[in-house]
């Protein structure tokens, strides 16, 4: 859990970094077997921790991300891309609906600039 913390404040930190560089926006990739997706979906997930098993538990890593650097920006200049069908990586969810719909209603809340969904090849 200590791990999961420290890899959310680096994604607050470079958050922060990327606004001290003067970037307009920010982009959290969250699909094709990045961390995100590998936390999202539960073909790839073999955590035994609160992060496993629902979908809420599942979520809670991108949206404890997207928290942190939406503390830093602010929602609006904060863009994240979601695959919902790629296997890349051997990525896979038994139910992607649900899983990115639960993500996406988590999201909205957010007010972030888009969703970037990518389709599979």
């Amino acid at each position: 859990m200590e791990e999961i913390l420290e890899i959310v404040e680096q994604f607050r930190q470079g958050a922060k970094n990327s606004l001290l560089a003067g970037f307009d926006s920010v982009e959290l990739h969250g699909a094709f077997g990045y961390l995100i997706d590998r936390f999202l979906q539960d073909g790839s997930k073999q955590r035994t921790d609160e992060y496993r098993g629902s979908i809420e538990n599942r979520s809670r890593f991108l949206l404890d991300v997207v928290t942190a650097v939406a503390k830093v920006w602010g929602g609006e200049p904060i863009g994240i891309k979601l695959s919902l069908s790629n296997t890349s990586y051997a990525m896979q969810d038994s139910n992607p609906l649900a899983t990115f719909g639960y993500v996406i209603q988590g999201i909205n809340s957010f007010g972030l600039a888009y969703l970037h969904l990518m389709e599979a090849n």
